[in-house]
């Protein structure tokens, strides 16, 4: 089956498989990407969407595992990436009360916020930023899979330049750095298909011009008129079917973003456990620290220092 958007290149020659080829890995390996952008799956999540479930031509699936095994991420990574390949526009989902606020939360915060759009409104990317304030006010970016596996208590407050500027500022500024890696990533893309559009439309005037010039030269008695006339027809529809898909690439340039409007506040706290999250400050005291004691158990994680020890009681983090 081709999509309706591909119909009309279906006459461009044989070549057009090439064009078709340029918009299916365009779309599928952007949404592919996408399903992940957010989060860092289990291998077991990894293979039930994207090698069982994506790989059926009609999706019906019952999920269903041990409490804790992440359902709610693997429908989640799953709605991504179809909504990503155009496969839905409407989605609904029904959930028992006790797990609703879990649905909520848990797709409102692994499954995009900063939001890239190109100028036909088709979402090219969402991301969630992960940064935090010190008490000394130097803003620093977060691990998302240590996020992921700890447990926050908080509420979503505004994120805006009345209630932190500083944090506000970094948001924008890393969802400007985003989109300009997106944009610079799509323009190489549409620079292809472009390319390749105006070799595959203008071979194909200029055959049409050709037969056109032999049968006006062959027209004898205006017995070549229809035919003249249908090359006529032709070249008019080639050249606005042409100037269509030009304009529309040109209107795919235009890349727009939507910056994250939400901040969860949260308090990190000890959990009792026999290991410690430190700022990367003291990254070279602790290591010192550790060989000289014949210990290696610091690792580095983004901004975050952990540190694996045997004791149970923790004075700060």
């Amino acid at each position: 089956m081709i999509d309706d958007e591909f119909v009309s290149v279906a006459t461009l020659g044989r070549d057009s498989n090439q064009y078709y080829a340029f918009q299916v890995d365009e779309r599928f390996s952007k949404g592919r990407r996408l399903g992940n952008k957010n989060l860092i799956p289990l291998p077991h999540q990894i293979e039930a969407v994207y090698s069982r479930m994506l790989q059926v031509p009609q999706v019906r699936f019952l999920l269903a595992d041990d409490p804790g095994a992440g359902k709610t991420i693997m429908a989640g990574m799953l709605i991504k990436e179809l909504k990503a390949r155009e496969s839905v526009k409407r989605i609904l989902i029904l959930v028992p009360p006790l797990v609703l606020k879990q649905w909520q939360m848990e797709l409102k915060e692994k499954f995009g916020d900063l939001v890239i759009t190109d100028g036909t409104g088709r979402e090219l990317t969402a991301e969630l930023l992960y940064l935090a304030k010190r008490e000394n006010g130097t803003i620093i970016s977060l691990d998302s899979y240590w996020l992921f596996q700890s447990q926050f208590e908080g509420e979503h407050i505004s994120l805006n330049e009345s209630h932190d500027p500083e944090l506000h500022s970094a948001a924008v500024k890393a969802s400007i750095k985003l989109r300009n890696e997106v944009r610079k990533i799509r323009e190489n893309q549409l620079d292809k298909v472009a390319k390749y559009l105006q070799k595959t439309f203008t071979k194909q005037i200029e055959d049409i011009l050709d037969k056109r010039t032999k049968y006006e030269e062959e027209n004898i008695g205006n017995r070549n008129s229809v035919l003249i006339n249908q090359m006529t027809a032709q070249l008019i529809d080639v050249e606005t079917r042409r100037d269509e898909r030009l304009a529309l690439i040109e209107r795919q340039r235009h890349i727009g973003m939507k910056p994250p409007k939400r901040l969860l506040q949260l308090e990190l706290i000890p959990n009792g456990k026999a290991e410690r999250l430190i700022s990367v400050d003291y990254q070279e005291m602790i290591e010192k620290h550790e060989r000289n004691h014949g210990r290696q158990n610091a690792l580095i994680i983004n901004c975050i220092l952990k540190l694996e020890e045997d004791i149970n009681d923790f004075n700060a983090l």
